[in-house]
């Protein structure tokens, strides 16, 4: 499982979300930064034959088979530490805030490695 972190965190009522853009505030005013980072690229894959689609239980879509290799992706994440979960307690509603992180890249950048040869 994944290290939870937890800190301490100050109320800003600008952001009283503690990163998410409340309902009314322009997404421009969103924090966002690009880093330069290092990473490992995951594939998820699944084969399945014609035969199998048409005497299947159940119809087997597109979104469906995207739902399933997210499903294998989002597992793989998990168990090989990519995800960072956080733990923020907000003093002044007594709440705790916890939180998932990954970075990910645009289709396009990864579409550039495939045709590059350098992921399957």
């Amino acid at each position: 499982m994944g290290q939870l972190h937890e800190y301490d965190a100050m109320y800003d009522e600008m952001d009283n979300n503690f990163g998410t853009a409340p309902f009314g505030v322009t997404p421009s005013l969103m924090k966002h930064s690009d880093h330069p980072i290092q990473g490992e690229a995951f594939i998820s894959m699944m084969k399945i034959s014609e035969h199998e689609i048409a005497t299947a239980k159940e119809i087997i879509t597109e979104d469906s088979i995207k739902k399933h290799l997210i499903e294998k992706l989002v597992n793989e994440l998990f168990d090989n530490k990519c995800i960072e979960f956080t733990k923020e307690k907000n003093h002044s509603t007594h709440e705790y805030i916890f939180r998932a992180r990954i970075f990910a890249v645009p289709d396009d950048r990864i579409r550039v490695l495939r045709e590059k040869g350098v992921i399957e």
